[in-house]
């Protein structure tokens, strides 16, 4: 008790970078989607941005990825559940 969840320690190092890091981490999790591992790791910035704008899919799992993970509410687990 007392210590930061990992899922606040995730947003909060969501946070500190953009949307290629979300991309990055969600990569690492498919290591067989090659598409998504070049798009998040061998763009350009540019080129980035511009896949991103150009394909619904991506623009719409990173906004999602930004709300569920970036910008996620977690909860106090002292104030919230208590002692166990």
């Amino acid at each position: 008790l007392g210590e930061a969840t990992g899922w606040e320690l995730l947003s909060h190092s969501f946070k500190q970078g953009g949307d290629r890091e979300l991309l990055k981490w969600f990569s690492s999790l498919q290591p067989e989607n090659i598409l998504l591992h070049r798009t998040a790791h061998e763009t350009s910035d540019a080129e980035f941005e511009e896949q991103v704008q150009s394909s619904k899919f991506l623009s719409e799992m990173l906004q999602l990825m930004r709300c569920q993970y970036r910008d996620a509410m977690y909860p106090d687990p002292t104030r919230d559940f208590g002692e166990m």
